[in-house]
C-alpha cells in the first residue's frame, strides 16, 4: 500500500504531465507482416498487423524476385477495405516462388525489414476498371466540380485526353488525381461560362495496372443556371456500310465554335440536353481504326433540330487529331 506521503507525489507528478500536454506515445514495436496472397499475375496482397505510414511507401520500398524475374512494382495502393493492406501492383510474375523484402514503416516512425516468400498467381487480371460519376445530377452550382471515381487505380503514364465545350481557359480548368489514383476531379472556374452548360467526354481506353481497358466513353454535362432552355437530342451515328459508328465524337456548333458535345456507345447511338439556340450544327467524326485520326465525318444543319437524327459518315476532306477537332485537357 502506497504511504500518504508517496501518493502525495505521485498526484504531483501526474498533474504535470497533465500541464505539459498528453503523455508521450509508447509505441516502441515496429510493423510485423502477417500474410502475402497474390490473388492473379499482378497483384500482390500483404497484411500487417498495424498501419504503415502511406508517406513513405514508393515502389522501390520493396523488391520482388525469382529464379527468373525481378517484377516491377508498378504502384502501391492500401485496401481501401483494410487500412493494414497493401496491394502491389506489378509486371505479370511467373508461375514460380518469388522472394519479397523490403522496410515497413508505421505511423509512429517504427521500422521492420520484411522477408516473406510466396508462389505467384497463374489468374490473370481481366476486369477494366468501373467508373461513377459525380455529381449525380447535372444542375449544380458554379464553379463546376466534376469527378470521376473508378473501382481500382489507374495507369496515368499515357496520360487521359478529356475533350470538353464550350472553350475555357487552361488556368480556370484543373484536373487532378488523389494519392491512389482512384479519383479524378476537374473544377470549372471560367467565369465566362457561369449560366452555360459545360460538356466533357472521358474517352474509351482508361486502363488499370494489369492493361484492362474500359472501352466505352462516358459524357458528362453540367450547368448552374435554372431558366435555361434545355432540350434532348437523341441520334445514331452510322458508317456508309450501316455499321454503327461506336465511339464517335458528336459535336454542336453555332456556327462554327462547339458549345456541347458527347460520345456514341457500342451501338452507335447518342443523347445531348443542349441549350436551345437560333443556328445549330451538328457533326459526327468516326475513328474508324483507332489511330487517333478521326478521317471519317458526318454533319447536320437544320431549323429547327428535330429530337432525333441519323448521321451516315463518309471520309472526310480534312482528317483530324482529338486535339483539332476540340479542346481538351489533360
Amino acid at each position: 500500500m502506497l504511504k500518504r506521503s508517496h501518493l502525495f507525489w505521485f498526484v504531483i507528478v501526474l498533474i504535470g504531465c497533465a500541464r505539459q500536454g498528453a503523455i508521450p506515445n509508447t509505441d516502441r514495436f515496429p510493423p510485423h507482416l502477417v500474410s502475402v496472397t497474390c490473388p492473379n499475375r499482378n497483384q500482390v496482397i500483404m497484411s500487417f498487423d498495424e498501419e504503415l505510414d502511406s508517406t513513405a511507401l514508393l515502389p522501390t520500398t520493396f523488391l520482388l524476385s525469382s529464379s527468373r524475374d525481378t517484377a516491377r512494382i508498378r504502384f502501391i495502393t492500401k485496401d481501401p477495405a483494410d487500412s493494414k493492406t497493401l496491394i502491389l501492383l506489378t509486371s505479370p510474375l511467373l508461375d514460380e516462388t518469388y522472394r519479397l523484402s523490403g522496410l515497413a514503416l508505421d505511423r509512429k516512425g517504427n521500422a521492420s525489414s520484411i522477408r516473406s516468400s510466396f508462389h505467384a498467381s497463374t489468374r490473370q487480371d481481366t476486369t477494366p476498371p468501373s467508373i461513377l460519376l459525380s455529381p449525380a445530377e447535372p444542375r449544380t452550382s458554379f464553379p463546376y466540380s466534376i469527378r470521376f471515381e473508378f473501382s481500382e487505380p489507374v495507369d496515368t503514364s499515357r496520360g487521359m485526353p478529356i475533350p470538353f465545350a464550350p472553350p475555357a481557359s487552361e488556368e480556370a480548368l484543373a484536373g487532378s488525381w488523389n494519392r491512389d489514383l482512384t479519383r479524378y476531379s476537374i473544377r470549372i472556374a471560367d467565369t465566362t461560362l457561369r449560366g452555360l452548360p459545360f460538356y466533357l467526354v472521358l474517352l474509351p481506353g482508361v486502363s488499370d495496372f494489369a492493361g484492362n481497358r474500359v472501352t466505352e466513353g462516358l459524357a458528362a454535362f453540367v450547368y448552374s443556371d435554372t431558366g435555361l432552355l434545355l432540350r434532348d437530342i437523341r441520334g445514331q451515328v452510322k458508317t456508309t456500310e450501316g455499321a454503327p459508328a461506336s465511339r464517335a465524337i458528336v459535336l454542336f456548333k453555332t456556327p462554327e465554335e462547339p458549345f456541347a458535345l458527347t460520345i456514341t456507345d457500342s451501338s452507335g447511338a447518342f443523347i445531348a440536353t443542349i441549350e436551345e439556340r437560333e443556328e445549330t450544327r451538328i457533326e459526327a467524326w468516326f475513328d474508324r481504326d483507332g489511330n487517333g485520326v478521326y478521317e471519317e465525318e458526318a454533319s447536320l444543319s437544320e431549323e429547327p433540330l428535330p429530337d432525333s437524327v441519323t448521321l451516315v459518315t463518309r471520309p472526310a476532306s480534312s482528317p483530324m487529331r482529338l486535339d483539332q477537332l476540340i479542346h481538351q485537357t489533360q
